[in-house]
């Protein structure tokens, strides 16, 4: 596809017109059913105030690549990656210890050439590289996290290739690559910490609004009221603030692999931008979900302040987990009173207060 720069993308009209352009020309030569062309029909769903954001926050992921001497270097390919695993070659690639604006490009750097002789050894060479590719990773603690490089440690001799990566202590190793959630990998060690302390002074919420023995029977008496059955953990958050009933909700729809039920059938992934609690339902209107006033198992509860169990000044949003032939409906939630971890409650019925988003498989 043809490069276009952020601040091209930013000011061309309504942020559309141009990538319209240049995924039409990109559908034609390759067709629609591919990675690219499914998330350009994704991010048409996308209306208004809330395409605005989306494209801000693009525009500010992209900053670093208006810079000329970023554009020289990505541009073109003059390396020849291929080449490398053929014929005796020796590469090296010089970064900064103590400036980390670009680190980012040396970890893009690797990731590509792995992927690039992986793949060129099973489809070239039937498994096997003819010339052993190793890398040798001084201060491996100043490349950048690289994806997936725990798995590429286990799986690259097979197509003979070796990662050699040199480190002054092996904390540096685990703070970089410690398995857990993005971002401040430190500060939600310690959230983490905290929720299990908790978890286990307190107790698990039920969904009697009661509070049960911190032991494995009680969390399990609570799965059958789970959707799907499945207790909460493990999706990914989406950068909302860990915690948080945005993070807890984010975290809950993507581990369960749901999108928003679109008024004619689409089916349309939440965003980044959803807002705070109250708001989620109102913005999942806007990129074309189906709403309501009344439940469904699966769907997002945005409460507007003075909902069940809120005071009037708490607006926050919750997941539904089950709804009850009674019309009551059992709830997940983080952030309930303060607590970070994912607790449960059962809601007797609907008022005004309450607002719902459809999801669907």
């Amino acid at each position: 596809m043809k490069r276009i720069t952020a601040n091209q993308f930013q000011t061309s009209e309504r942020y559309y017109k141009l990538p319209k352009v240049l995924f039409e020309d990109y559908a034609k030569k390759y067709g629609h059913e591919n990675f690219t062309m499914r998330n350009w029909a994704d991010f048409q769903y996308y209306k208004d105030k809330t395409l605005d954001l989306v494209i801000a926050v693009t525009t500010a992921k992209f900053t670093l690549f208006n810079i000329q001497s970023v554009i020289d270097l990505t541009q073109k390919d003059s390396m020849d990656l291929k080449t490398w695993g053929t014929q005796k070659t020796m590469v090296y690639l010089v970064i900064p210890d103590n400036d980390t604006t670009f680190r980012f490009l040396s970890a893009l750097f690797f990731s590509m050439v792995f992927s690039t002789l992986t793949r060129q050894a099973d489809v070239d060479f039937k498994g096997q590289l003819p010339i052993h590719v190793r890398s040798y990773l001084d201060e491996f603690a100043n490349v950048g996290e690289i994806p997936d490089f725990a798995e590429q440690t286990s799986t690259v001799s097979s197509w003979n290739m070796s990662l050699v990566p040199i480190l002054q202590n092996i904390a540096q190793l685990f703070l970089i690559y410690w398995e857990g959630n993005s971002g401040d990998k430190l500060l939600e060690r310690q959230t983490r910490a905290s929720e299990w302390y908790y978890q286990i002074e307190k107790g698990f919420s039920q969904h009697n609004s009661g509070t049960a023995q911190s032991d494995l029977k009680a969390l399990e008496a609570v799965r059958g009221d789970l959707f799907e059955n499945s207790i909460p953990g493990g999706g990914d958050g989406m950068g909302y603030a860990y915690g948080q009933c945005t993070w807890g909700v984010a975290a809950r729809i993507n581990q369960l692999g749901l999108k928003l039920n679109g008024k004619n059938g689409e089916k349309i992934p939440i965003i980044s931008t959803m807002g705070n609690g109250q708001d989620w339902v109102r913005t999942a209107a806007s990129l074309g979900g189906e709403t309501w006033t009344s439940p469904q198992a699966g769907s997002i509860i945005s409460f507007s302040g003075g909902g069940p169990g809120t005071p009037a000044e708490y607006v926050h949003v919750d997941f539904i987990e089950k709804i009850s032939s009674n019309g009551s409906f059992f709830i997940s939630e983080t952030n309930y009173n303060g607590t970070p971890n994912h607790t449960f409650r059962k809601l007797s019925g609907v008022d005004s207060n309450l607002s719902f988003a459809y999801t669907t498989k």
